[in-house]
């Protein structure tokens, strides 16, 4: 694990440069600092067109508030919303369940399962 965000920079950059072309990430890692640097690194180094991006959603961010977690639309669309801010990006690859045995909507799981379903950022 990198200690300073000057570590994950050179890692990052380490990964770019040998190749690497798509990041998993999850809007609870390290309270959402993990995708702050992230997006950072991307813009940094111009690579938003090689690089996939993806992130997870389901955890508690907001302990107490029900609608801030889960696998319910609500989670989703504003998981996906704070994400993207975070990633200074406007699109991820499909979101993924992190906790996909919490109740969830079927309609959410049908939509991330639909082929060429891509996340843009909501309005």
């Amino acid at each position: 694990m990198c200690k300073t965000a000057g570590s994950a920079r050179v890692l990052f950059r380490h990964y770019l440069d040998s190749g690497g072309n798509f990041v998993n990430t999850a809007d609870g890692y390290a309270d959402g600092r993990s995708e702050e640097l992230l997006g950072t690194f991307v813009e940094e180094t111009n690579s938003r067109d090689r690089v996939v991006l993806a992130t997870k959603f389901t955890g508690a961010i907001e302990p107490g508030n029900p609608n801030a977690t889960g696998n319910g639309r609500k989670n989703l669309l504003s998981s996906l919303n704070a994400s993207l801010c975070r990633l200074r990006t406007d699109y991820v690859g499909p979101p993924e369940l992190y906790q996909p045995y919490i109740l969830f909507d079927p309609d959410v799981v049908g939509a991330i399962a639909t082929p060429g379903f891509e996340v843009r950022g909501f309005s």
